[in-house]
């Protein structure tokens, strides 16, 4: 909501709101969350392509957003997260 809410107003400085969200992702901060064999497995489940991100998988939609090609974008959210936000369908629902 409050991308689209900036979008028109940072449009007339050249100043574009389209934020990076990730999914679950092995980080420094998160590396004893997912060492759980049980957070691990509840984190391959949820995840369409069944893994967890890695940081290196947001530097090409970096470097997207940061280029010209990116010049006509606003308002928009852009999700790198392995399908997570396009919905799972788990076998097991006990690992949710």
């Amino acid at each position: 909501m409050m991308t689209r809410g900036m979008a028109p107003n940072g449009a007339s400085t050249a100043c574009a709101s389209t934020p990076l969200r990730r999914g679950s992702s092995l980080t420094d901060m998160t590396n004893k969350l997912w060492s759980d064999p049980t957070m691990q497995n509840r984190g391959h489940a949820n995840t369409p392509l069944r893994r967890l991100g890695q940081v290196d998988d947001l530097i090409g939609t970096a470097i997207y957003l940061a280029s010209k090609a990116s010049a006509f974008m606003t308002g928009q959210v852009l999700y790198v997260d392995g399908g997570m936000s396009a919905g799972t369908l788990v076998a097991d629902r006990a690992l949710i």
